[in-house]
């Protein structure tokens, strides 16, 4: 519960609208899935998850996060294939 943009919230930057614009959560030790949820941050140009011990699918609905720039979700326990729909995001950066 809270605003995450109230400065309060280790990880999470906001943009100038108080939109949350990157989650920065890499080496620590999160567990459990990456949720589908995460598509409703719309604003989200910068999702860092990399170096943890999350499990399951990467959800296709991440692919409709239009402003994603950078997608980290390396070096996890991640299973299954890449959802399709991730590679036709043109904001996401190679």
């Amino acid at each position: 519960d809270g605003d995450p943009c109230a400065g309060t919230f280790l990880g999470v930057a906001c943009n100038e609208h108080r939109k949350v614009a990157n989650i920065s959560l890499q080496s620590k030790g999160l567990t459990g899935k990456v949720p589908p949820a995460l598509a409703r941050l719309e604003c989200l140009s910068g999702l860092y998850l990399h170096y943890n011990s999350l499990t399951g699918q990467i959800p296709k609905e991440i692919a409709n996060l239009n402003e994603l720039n950078d997608l980290y979700l390396n070096v996890n326990n991640l299973s299954g294939t890449i959802p399709p729909e991730l590679g036709s995001m043109a904001s996401l950066q190679g």
